[in-house]
């Protein structure tokens, strides 16, 4: 199984005197559930801007589904983003004032890819929307077409996983998306969130603090592991 992402002798500071990052090879394949977790502080966040292009290292190479981001201007690697990283944020990120499908819709508007993917598997960006929503809310569903700053702090954290996930994006990267919730939600959103990773054959990139989020997954890896910079 080939590679989706590799990282080579990955050097990054945000000042001259230390490195943030010291990552001498890094690498995950196509379609598996990779879980990362250490401490604040360990450049968890760092390593995930540098996957997704955000930023660039002072020295090495990042190359994510046959494209070396490196190489690439800010406009570029923002349209290599677009087209293969689907992200879920800690604070989720959602447009307040738009609706549940407005918000799933988003990256189809930004990425012609992945609107073409979802028309391509479902019809319509809008009926892959709807069919993503409709597996994160299995039972219990909420107007989809009101604005999501009135859902439900769990609901929300569908919506954004759903948007994560619409066209099919070779990568998703989850960034501790589960704070907020209790034991039994986090549970249940872990489950559909990796069934439809798998449904979307899109690998899933879980990064946390915490240990005890790690069990379903199967591959585990250990910032300290990762990066010589961070702490044991």
């Amino acid at each position: 199984m080939s590679a989706l992402l590799s990282l080579e002798n990955i050097r990054f500071g945000w000042d001259a005197q230390k490195n943030v990052l010291d990552i001498q090879a890094f690498a995950i394949e196509k379609q598996q559930h990779h879980f990362i977790m250490g401490p604040s502080g360990c450049g968890k966040s760092t390593l995930l801007n540098l996957i997704g292009g955000v930023i660039k290292p002072q020295q090495g190479s990042v190359t994510l589904n046959g494209v070396d981001l490196t190489r690439q201007k800010a406009a570029e690697r923002d349209k290599t983003r677009a087209d293969n990283v689907g992200f879920i944020f800690q604070q989720f990120n959602l447009v307040p004032y738009l609706n549940a499908y407005e918000n799933v819709l988003l990256p189809c508007q930004f990425s012609k890819q992945r609107a073409n993917n979802a028309i391509t598997a479902s019809g319509s960006a809008r009926s892959a929307a709807d069919t993503l929503l409709s597996g994160f809310f299995a039972s219990n569903a909420p107007d989809f077409n009101k604005p999501v700053a009135k859902l439900s702090v769990g609901q929300q954290q569908r919506v954004a996983a759903a948007r994560a996930l619409i066209g099919s994006p070779a990568l998703i990267i989850a960034d501790e998306p589960t704070s907020a919730l209790d034991h039994d939600n986090r549970k249940r959103f872990m489950s559909l969130l990796m069934e439809e990773a798998d449904r979307q054959q899109s690998t899933l990139l879980f990064v946390s603090h915490d240990p005890t989020m790690a069990d379903p997954f199967s591959k585990v890896h250990r910032m300290s592991d990762i990066n010589q910079s961070a702490p044991a």
